[in-house]
Formats: C-alpha cells, structure tokens, sequence
C-alpha cells in the first residue's frame, strides 16, 4: 500500500495522532490480536526457506560516511559467499564477491579499511576498484587469458539514505522501489549529516526472527527496557505506517526536549520524535534528531543470529564524552534484548507452548512473519 510519507512524518500533527492512537489501543478488546506458530521459530525447513529468503533480499552492508572515499572498502561476510564493497575513483560504489578469478583466494586484505587495488595474496592477481582485472605475475604463462575479459564477480549495490545497500539476486527488484515509502523516511534522516560513533557485533543464541523481533516491538518498551528507553520513548503513542513487507513508525518522545538538549537546533524537523524505519527482512534504522541506529540480525544456524549494529551522532555533537554517553545509552538498551533473547530460544524449543499471542499493539511482529510466510511461498521451489 502506498503511503504519503510527508503527511506521516509532518511533526505538526504527530501529537494528535499519536493520542488517538492511544485511545484506539485502550478501546482494543480481549479477543483483538494475533497468534503466531512456536514451530516458526525451531522448524529446520522453516529456517532453511528463510536463508533463502535472505539470498535474494537486499541488505544494509555500510553507511556512506564508511565508504567516504575513493579505495574505501568493506567485507559484508553475513552469508557463505562474502562481498566487498568499495567506493570508485568516479565516486560510484561497487560490490564483487570476495573471491579471486585465479583461483578463488581472498581479495579483501581485511574487514574494512583503504585500497589503491584489490590484490590476491595467493598469487598477486590485481583488480582495480571496480572488480576489473588489471594485471597478473608471470601473464606469458596464460597465453589464452585475456586480462580484459576477467574481472570479480559482481554483485548488485545501491546508495540510499545515507546507506550502501547490496542484493546477491541479480534480478531482483530495484532498491528504491523495494523500499517504497521507506526511502523517502530513510531520506527524512539525513544520514549525511551524522558519523560513525560505535559499529559493533554481536552472536545472539537465538533465532534471527526473535533478535529482530525486539527492534519492532514497542509492547515491551514499558517493561523489559524500563530504566532505559521507557524514560525516553512514548511507546503508548506509537504511529504505524505499512508498505508492502516494510514499515515505518513513530514513537514520540517522553521528554521531547532531550533532542535539543543534545543537538540544540534539532527542534524535531525532520524526524518528529524517533522514526524507526524497517526494511524488510531485517533492518532497522532508527533515527533520533540527534542520533541513528542501524541495526540488522542475520542468521547464523536455527537457534544463533549475528547482529550488526551501528551507532551515527550528529556531526555538530563533537564532545567524546556527549558522543559516549549517547553511545553507552543505546548499548545500555540492545544489551537487555541480547540478554532475554537466549532465555526465550529455550523455550519456543522446550515444547511447552504451540502457539504463541500477540496483542494488537504487537501489529508490526504479526506484520513481520506475515511477510516472512509470504517471502517463502514466493521462492521459486515453492511456487
């Protein structure tokens, strides 16, 4: 369903809104709400369907501000097949398998940093910045290779929102129009304007739907997270906006001054309390006036998810103890999460529940794995 995003976000009537949205939920009967499968969470089928879904998905693999200049790379190793993404003489990003054509060694010197070229340490096969094959030791003995013709093995990259975004399906749908409305959120963010404070990682002992389940509920704001984020968030007035698989929400702020007294001109223009866009099927971007989040869960194994999150400040916030502290406050949250998620995964495997209930406030988690059923069903072994 197609939204106007600017009539969502206008910070205008967010207030308003975000009161009825109160009222509609206190109104909310016994009966309202959603059940999901405990089965969803253990079932090995249901897992490997999901890695599937993964392959042909595209995901966050940096922010820009990381890929800044000319020979900035990084190694996105979420799934079997590692790709590195790097920014072009030209100022174009490209992505390529992180396997050379010789003889499939690796190109990537490390997780990230700054190349001139990609150099195979197996035996010195070299690629400019663009996966093209520029030269290789001893070329007399290949006396059928043509250099020109060799070059990584691409793989599809997008910039958008401040973020490179990379898709390993060749035929997939282009990025922005994936996203839909998100894009247009992702914008609202003015990534551009904000650094890289903190980008950590993190194995969860759980299942990959149940870690990014804690970024799209604000149910258990009030609960789990009370001496952290209850203080700050307005869970009680969060506004909901789906797109296809995706979605966008708003949860205004407890103390709405805590933007300004980070940021003093921040005044909610642009993002009117934290806007919390989520890309489908994984992503969350959070964004405050003051700061982001990006935050992605991959799969590991059934019961194992690597998380991935980054944390931006504002450029103009340039106090390292500011910066810390706005730092500690996010990992003070994510940490709770972390902690519950492993405690949770014995459960859905103890056999104990079949069926599991969700409120109606709980709407983005059923929206969730309504989308994950309808990915799988939309593999090509499944149609």
């Amino acid at each position: 369903m197609s939204i106007d995003i600017e009539v969502f976000l206008d910070p205008a009537t967010v207030g308003k809104r975000a009161a009825a949205a109160r009222a509609a939920a206190s109104a909310s009967r016994s009966g309202d709400g959603y059940e999901l499968d405990v089965a969803d969470y253990v079932d090995a089928d249901q897992y490997e369907a999901e890695v599937e879904v993964f392959r042909g998905s595209w995901h966050i693999a940096a922010t820009s501000a990381e890929l800044a200049k000319s020979g900035d790379y990084i190694r996105w190793d979420f799934t079997p097949r590692p790709v590195v993404v790097v920014r072009a003489k030209d100022g174009d990003l490209h992505a390529f398998y992180d396997v050379c054509a010789h003889r499939g060694g690796p190109i990537a010197p490390e997780t990230t940093g700054s190349v001139r070229s990609f150099v195979c340490p197996y035996h010195n096969w070299t690629y400019d910045l663009t996966g093209q094959l520029v030269a290789i030791p001893s070329a007399e003995h290949f006396p059928d290779l043509c250099i020109e013709d060799r070059r990584l093995s691409p793989v599809r990259v997008a910039e958008l929102g401040g973020l490179a975004w990379i898709n390993e399906d060749p035929d997939a749908q282009d990025l922005q129009s994936w996203l839909g409305s998100v894009s247009a959120s992702l914008e609202r963010g003015r990534l551009e304007e904000f650094t890289l404070a903190s980008h950590q990682r993190y194995l969860v002992d759980s299942n990959w739907k149940i870690s990014t389940e804690g970024g799209i509920d604000t149910y258990h704001i009030d609960f789990l997270h009370q001496s952290t984020a209850r203080g700050v968030l307005d869970n009680g007035g969060t506004l909901v906006a789906f797109d296809g698989p995706h979605s966008t929400a708003i949860v205004p702020l407890l103390r709405p001054e805590l933007a300004t007294s980070y940021l003093p001109d921040a005044g909610g223009v642009h993002v009117p309390g934290n806007v919390q866009c989520w890309a489908f099927p994984t992503h969350t971007v959070s964004l405050f006036p003051y700061a982001v989040a990006v935050i992605s869960h991959y799969p590991s194994a059934i019961d194992q998810t690597v998380v991935d999150w980054r944390v931006l400040v504002h450029r103009e916030i340039d106090d390292p103890a500011t910066r810390a502290e706005i730092v500690e406050n996010y990992e003070a949250v994510f940490a709770e999460d972390r902690a519950l998620s492993p405690r949770i995964q014995k459960n859905m495997e103890s056999g104990v529940m079949q069926h599991l209930q969700l409120s109606v406030k709980e709407d983005r988690v059923h929206h969730f794995h309504t989308s994950v059923a309808d990915a799988i069903r939309k593999l090509p072994a499944r149609r």
